[in-house]
């Protein structure tokens, strides 16, 4: 029979599956096309973002709301922060703030520009929020330009190397080639059993310009001098390089006297605690201070847990108190002098505020 085959079907019937078959392969390559027309796209799209032209017209725009949302997320800033920097961003009419913040330079023109307004206020909670702002804008800028090995380190950078007694040496890198790390060191250090072994591991601490904080671990390869007799480690280099939580408020070197007197705790009234400071005062020499503490150095060996009253100065003739509690004691080297560690329990937001400015570079010594 015509049309049949020899089992008797229909040779010339359409098959519906076939043509339900094929609209589901064309519909698959359609989604195919267009996913891929999608990828190339972004991609185009990408490339044209990282292109320099692009990158330099988006930093040379000025900044609007949704750069501070997106550097407020990036930098969990609060809401009053990032009202604070919208109205500095607009009010000075600041480039795009997303790239600004990796800029060192421009980043701390902008907030000196701020810090001068506020303090002209002298709005006391205001500028302490300021800090606070400034101290997360530094955190973007620091992990943006963070560094992961040794060979990026320029020669004068200091170290801290602690000791296995606790006290900590400060060391300096003289030069820095393939051969490894020529350090020098105190030579109080190089002549006591007190400095790592030959070969052996140890860690040192170290602060990049503007704060960021790195730990290394490195081996001693040998001892040595140089021409002019300074003593010398030489240790190995590293690519991995450890970031240090920075502190929660930015701690600066001093060098000048200070006063303490001993302190009783009175009763605690809704979460504050009533002090009494007693009337005689000690001399003593103020090292570091930070906002939230100070480290001084003394003749009495004072017991972790006491309470002092300090008096300092970090502008001439202006003096600054606050209420510590020492958390550690520690014998000095020469065993003449004794280091007090000091938090902070009782400081006036003016205080803390100064002290910000002056670690800022806002103040005059």
């Amino acid at each position: 029979m015509e049309g049949t085959n020899f089992l008797g079907f229909d040779m010339n019937a359409t098959n519906p599956n076939s043509s339900t078959a094929l609209g589901f392969v064309i519909k698959v390559l359609i989604v195919i096309v267009v996913l891929v027309l999608i990828y190339f796209l972004q991609r185009k799209i990408k490339q044209k973002r990282m292109s320099p032209e692009w990158l330099e017209a988006q930093k040379n725009k000025e900044t609007n709301i949704k750069n501070v949302a997106n550097l407020a997320k990036n930098a969990n800033l609060t809401s009053t922060e990032k009202a604070l920097l919208w109205d500095m961003c607009h009010r000075f009419k600041a480039k795009n703030i997303e790239f600004l913040v990796k800029d060192e330079n421009e980043m701390n023109k902008l907030l000196k520009q701020e810090y001068d307004v506020l303090a002209a206020k002298n709005n006391q909670n205001e500028i302490a929020n300021f800090f606070s702002l400034y101290f997360k804008l530094e955190k973007v800028r620091f992990s943006s330009t963070s560094i992961s090995t040794t060979s990026s380190l320029a020669e004068g950078q200091e170290f801290t190397y602690k000791d296995a007694d606790g006290y900590e040496w400060q060391l300096k890198l003289i030069s820095n080639s393939s051969n490894g790390l020529y350090i020098e060191i105190p030579k109080m250090l190089a002549s006591s059993d007190k400095k790592p072994a030959p070969l052996a591991k140890f860690i040192l601490n170290f602060t990049l310009k503007g704060s960021s904080s790195y730990s290394l671990l490195t081996r001693v390869i040998r001892y040595d001098q140089d021409k002019q007799g300074n003593s010398i480690l030489v240790a190995s280099s590293t690519n991995t390089l450890k970031p240090i939580q920075r502190r929660m408020s930015k701690r600066m070197k001093a060098d000048s006297p200070c006063t303490f007197s001993a302190v009783k705790k009175l009763e605690e009234k809704k979460g504050a605690t009533d002090f009494e400071i007693l009337e005689k005062k000690y001399e003593g020499e103020l090292q570091d201070v930070s906002s939230s503490g100070c480290r001084i150095s003394c003749g009495l060996p004072i017991k972790q847990g006491q309470s002092l009253y300090i008096e300092f100065e970090i502008t001439k003739g202006e003096p600054l108190s606050a209420i510590g509690t020492i958390v550690m004691t520690k014998k000095s080297l020469d065993g003449k002098t004794f280091i007090l560690h000091i938090k902070f329990v009782e400081i006036d937001i003016a205080v803390r505020n100064k002290i910000y400015a002056y670690a800022y570079g806002y103040l005059n010594e």
